[in-house]
Formats: C-alpha cells, structure tokens, sequence
C-alpha cells in the first residue's frame, strides 16, 4: 500500500481523515487478515502509508475454490466505530491457477495495469454515487523458494527491501512549537475559526472592562473643551 488519493473527508470539523487500509484474503476455507498502519490527521484528502503485506497461503492444483481479497479504506475513530470510506473486491482464481502452472519455470508474478508495477485501485462505498478516493497498490506473488531469496519485513520493518519503502509523507511531526501541534490535531481550517472567535472574545471584553471608562474619558473632555 504506498498512498492514497480524492478520499471523502468523514470529519468535517477538522477537514481531516485518520486513514487506514484493511486487506482480507479468503483462499479455499482460510482467511488471512492485516491492516496498514494509521496516517492520523490526514488532509486534502490524501493519505501516506509505504506499507507491506505479507500473505502466506498453500495452493495444491488447480481444483481451487473461490477466491477473494477484499482491501477497505476506513477514517479510525478513538472512542467510536471506525467510519467506512468505501472497498475494493478483487478475484485471484485466475492469477493462483497461472501461479501453479509456472511454479517451476517461473517463482514470481508481478501484477500490472497498463504495463506499470504500481496501479490505482478506485474505493467503492454502497451509500455513495462513484469512487470514494483511490490506493496506489503494487502486487506480487512468490513461490516459497523465491520469497527466500527475496527477503522483505512487514509494514516498513526489517529487512526494509524488496521493495525498499521510504518513510510517509505528510505525517504528524514533533515540534516544540505548542501552536504547530495544536494545529496540526485541529486543522487549519478549524484553527482559523478559533481564532477568530478568540479575537471576537478579546475585543468584547476589551469593550466590556475599558469601554465605560474610554466613554466617560472622552465625554469629560467635551465638557471640559
């Protein structure tokens, strides 16, 4: 999973996402089950992850049952349910059967789409008219001699190779500025907000504590004059 793309903001107070992507493989009666990690705080609609999935899993001939893997985009909640953003369902049963039939000759397969390793998947959401954003995946397969000799870690772990994943970009960063970190848990947008209310609130009060005596100041000096 390296990024994502036009994904619906679910929280509109903020104008920000917490996205995170789940993968499920149903293979035969198995079910294998990862998740990305999460890009808190995500804006403009794009998210960031370079994250590896690792799906082990035993074909034994060509007599193979259904097969699906499922990937779901969600905004993550802290204290309530996550929120659907929208899902994509693929079939393998024609990529395990070539699989079994070149397992000798050839130990990898690489997915393509126009001729490219690295292709958008559109998200779909029953509720909503058209793509709901969009995940820029690649996807391979290996026999287990080959994934041996081609050693890679889970997510961004060690080995961090095959292929090497970069840190994600537009994630939240430590800084000793109190006003940076607030901002970027709120959002731009909401902190604009709040500080005009702020202002409303200094300027009322300013009007409240000095206005009578500014009033009184300035009437004296007319009767004086």
């Amino acid at each position: 999973m390296w990024k994502a793309e036009d994904v619906p903001i679910k929280d509109t107070i903020t104008d920000q996402n917490d996205l995170r992507v789940t993968a499920e493989l149903k293979l035969n009666k198995d079910r294998l089950k990862q998740e990305t990690d999460t890009h808190w705080r995500a804006k403009n609609g794009k998210g960031s992850w370079n994250w590896r999935l690792k799906f082990p899993f035993e074909i034994s001939g060509l007599q193979l049952e259904r097969s699906q893997f499922k990937l779901a985009m969600w905004d993550a909640d802290v204290f309530s349910a996550n929120d659907s953003i929208g899902e994509v369902i693929m079939s393998f049963n024609t990529i395990l059967k070539k699989l079994w039939l070149d397992r000798l000759s050839k130990g990898r397969l690489i997915l393509r789409k126009d001729n490219t390793k690295r292709f958008w998947l559109d998200f779909r959401h029953p509720k909503y008219d058209g793509p709901q954003g969009r995940v820029l995946v690649s996807m391979e397969f290996f026999t287990e001699a080959e994934a041996d000799k081609l050693k890679a870690g889970l997510g961004r772990s060690d080995p961090n190779m095959n292929p090497f994943l970069p840190p994600p970009e537009g994630r939240l960063y430590f800084t000793w500025n109190p006003f940076d970190i607030i901002r970027q848990f709120l959002g731009n947008r909401l902190c604009c907000k709040l500080c005009a209310i702020f202002l409303a609130l200094a300027c009322a009060a300013i009007l409240i504590f000095f206005g009578p005596q500014l009033i009184i100041t300035f009437l004296s000096n007319l009767v004086i004059s």
